[in-house]
């Protein structure tokens, strides 16, 4: 299949809320209103994208490197679909066709499982002294000190705005009016397991609207791979996302990715503790 030529030209859409979609073994359907722009975000960058001859000459195609596809259907498509390799390797698969859409449905976030598992949905549950505190608080079961979400960005969009930072040019990174604090101390206590085998170092941090956000660069220093698994991690964290789901044996080209924790307070405040 021949490999996609880019639209020069800037494509601008007003802004619009984001359709979930997990990742799963299925491809992703895509509807594509014609002579109108949808957008797709991927969890991470794409390196390779691949569209039969008979959609492409009817695309027209904005690929940002970090991971952010706008979309223009200039023509009606048939079922075809579409290959996506991301810089990790990983496969997506996107069936396409031209069709009617809603408006609410032109932006499509692409959510892997990890991203799922990380993510922390509010519900009214009453402590439990029996689990330790980050299990608690994916339940929404804090302290009561956990701040609101700001109201303009989720926590998946201000973990992107951290992950920006190192997929791509500066450039590219979004607005989000964060601002740089020093950076922090990780301490001895934020893995459950893998303390061993995990090297981690703080990137970055910043801070927006009362949340803490911070990228932490992770090394695997061990033999095996290392699954990404958020239920390993202490603290008080509103949100916790991956670049990469697994992590390979040192010496290999995966061997190093990037975490995301957002929080109420200072990330060395919220890492947990014994």
């Amino acid at each position: 299949m021949p490999r996609l030529p880019l639209l020069l030209s800037a494509l601008l859409a007003a802004p619009l809320f984001a359709k979930d979609v997990p990742l799963n073994n299925d491809p992703v359907q895509v509807v594509l209103p014609v002579n109108q722009e949808i957008r797709i975000d991927f969890p991470e960058m794409v390196t390779d994208l691949n569209v039969p001859a008979a959609a492409n000459d009817r695309l027209q195609t904005l690929l940002k490197p970090n991971g952010v596809l706008h979309w223009k259907a200039t023509g009606t498509i048939s079922d075809n679909r579409v290959i996506a390799t991301t810089a990790a390797g990983d496969v997506i698969l996107l069936d396409i066709r031209t069709g009617t859409l809603p408006d609410n449905d032109r932006v499509i976030r692409l959510v892997t499982p990890a991203m799922m598992q990380a993510t922390i949905t509010p519900q009214v549950t009453p402590p439990n002294d029996s689990l330790p505190p980050f299990i608690n608080a994916q339940l929404g079961a804090g302290d009561g000190n956990t701040a609101a979400a700001a109201d303009e960005y989720d926590y998946s969009e201000l973990a992107a705005f951290a992950f920006q930072h190192y997929l791509g040019p500066a450039r590219l990174v979004s607005g989000i009016p964060a601002t740089r604090v020093k950076v922090p101390l990780i301490g001895k206590h934020l893995l459950r397991v893998w303390g061993e085998h995990l090297q981690l170092r703080v990137l970055n941090s910043w801070l927006y609207q009362g949340q803490y956000i911070t990228a932490v660069q992770v090394r695997n220093t061990g033999v095996d791979p290392i699954a990404f698994d958020p239920r390993a991690i202490r603290g008080h964290f509103l949100f916790i996302a991956t670049l990469h789901e697994v992590l390979q044996p040192r010496g290999s080209a995966d061997d190093t990715t990037v975490w995301v924790f957002i929080s109420d307070r200072p990330f060395s405040q919220a890492v947990g503790g014994k």
